[in-house]
């Protein structure tokens, strides 16, 4: 069971890292999130979700690449880290189910 909330924090941590770093690729999310909170809550919800999951499949190879801009480089490792969250979230609520078995 605590394996299983351990997991869920760390998936809801990565997805929020990835969607900072997504976000301030685009520039949707300032460069200090800490300074500006109501600019950060806007930017978040105005991430282009498509656009962010389309990215998820190349993100390794964009993250790899020295040719990259570092606006790509970004956008990728965000992309890569929501991803990385969402399967950890999933790998999480299998444990939780597990767990109450």
């Amino acid at each position: 069971m605590t394996f299983a909330l351990v997991m869920l924090i760390l998936a809801a941590v990565e997805i929020v890292l990835g969607l900072f770093l997504f976000g301030n690729s685009g520039g949707e999310i300032p460069d200090s999130p800490h300074r500006e909170p109501a600019a950060t809550r806007k930017g978040l919800s105005r991430i282009p979700r498509k656009d962010l999951f389309a990215s998820m499949k190349p993100s390794i190879k964009t993250m790899t690449n020295r040719e990259a801009s570092r606006t790509q480089r970004l956008a990728a490792t965000g992309a890569f880290s929501v991803l990385v969250g969402l399967i950890v979230g999933a790998i999480a609520l299998v444990a939780f189910i597990i767990a109450l078995v």
